[in-house]
């Protein structure tokens, strides 16, 4: 934190060497990632009004939010103008802004002005359930950063604030009544094709699920983690998915989606070895299941198929002379 400050007077207090002094923050900047953005989402906050609080919306909070002005944080290019200053509730059900601001202003000061540098533009792009389009950059976009420049004006009426002691008082119940709450806006956010989003609300379902006993978490943990394998597979986070898929399997080791799901992001991972005996495994727990015999089958065909054409660009190496196993 780099903070700025003058002295508005000063009072020698009789002691030597000690002066008390009365002081004035007139600017202050806070840098950091923003939490639960895969470091894609930066905020430096820059400015405080004279009004300023230290207070903080929490989820579902309805504030006054403005965007001053958005430009490619390269070439200067400015590529949103300034909007007008609208009330906007965070992570509700329906979005009102687009995803990077949304998570930024949710890490936001009442009264603060902050710059908004996006690295992923999937969280900034234009989305029809979005409330705000004016804040939407539009997917022809072709800029690799974008610095939002944006500002929290007023926190109109706060959301839900989790309070764990009462979570707590409730037993086990409290939390995994909040544990569903976030599946449900995971999987809300999931049908409309907000993947990120839905992954953050699984994610947060996850923590509450985690707080009460495993036999009574286990349904909905093993359900979450298979969303959010899902999700991932959408966002070919491949990486992602396998351990989704892992930690699924740990719950319950014969899942077929799990199975499944894990044999989709080994292909996408180009292990054609493990994503075959994947599908092995799946066949032999459902030997009637057509469509599983049909994806293997389909699978050694990819397999074939990429291993063409990877000779054909690398010549005869015998890395590729082999079917790798299918």
């Amino acid at each position: 934190q780099k903070s700025r400050f003058a002295i508005l007077n000063g009072l020698d207090s009789g002691r030597k060497g000690a002066i008390y002094m009365t002081v004035k923050l007139l600017k202050w900047k806070e840098r950091g990632f923003v939490k639960g953005t895969k470091n894609k989402v930066l905020k430096l906050a820059y400015q405080l009004d004279d009004e300023a609080q230290w207070a903080r919306p929490t989820d579902f909070s309805t504030v006054k939010f403005k965007m001053i002005s958005a430009h490619d944080a390269v070439t200067g290019e400015q590529l949103l103008g300034e909007t007008d200053e609208e009330t906007v509730t965070l992570h509700s059900e329906q979005p009102d802004l687009p995803e990077a601001l949304e998570a930024a202003a949710r890490h936001m000061r009442m009264g603060e002005t902050a710059h908004i540098t996006v690295t992923d533009l999937r969280l900034a792009y234009e989305d029809p359930c979005i409330r705000q389009q004016a804040m939407c950059l539009p997917k022809t976009c072709t800029s690799k950063r974008v610095m939002y420049v944006a500002k929290l004006i007023e926190i109109v009426e706060k959301g839900m604030e989790i309070d764990t002691r009462a979570l707590e008082d409730k037993g086990k119940d409290g939390f995994m009544e909040e544990a569903e709450k976030r599946k449900a806006l995971g999987t809300a956010a999931m049908k409309r094709g907000a993947n990120e989003r839905a992954v953050l609300r699984y994610n947060d379902a996850l923590k509450f699920a985690a707080k009460t006993p495993d036999d009574m978490s286990q349904p909905i943990r093993l359900a979450l983690h298979l969303n959010n394998a899902m999700v991932y597979l959408r966002m070919n986070e491949f990486s992602l998915a396998k351990q989704s898929c892992e930690w699924a399997l740990e719950i319950d080791p014969e899942n077929i989606k799990a199975i499944f799901r894990r044999a989709k992001a080994h292909e996408g991972l180009i292990d054609y070895d493990l994503a075959a005996k994947d599908l092995k495994e799946a066949i032999r727990l459902e030997p009637q299941n057509r469509d599983l015999r049909k994806e293997y089958e389909d699978l050694k065909v990819r397999a074939k198929e990429d291993a063409k054409k990877q000779r054909e660009l690398w010549g005869s190496a015998k890395i590729f002379d082999k079917e790798r196993g299918l």
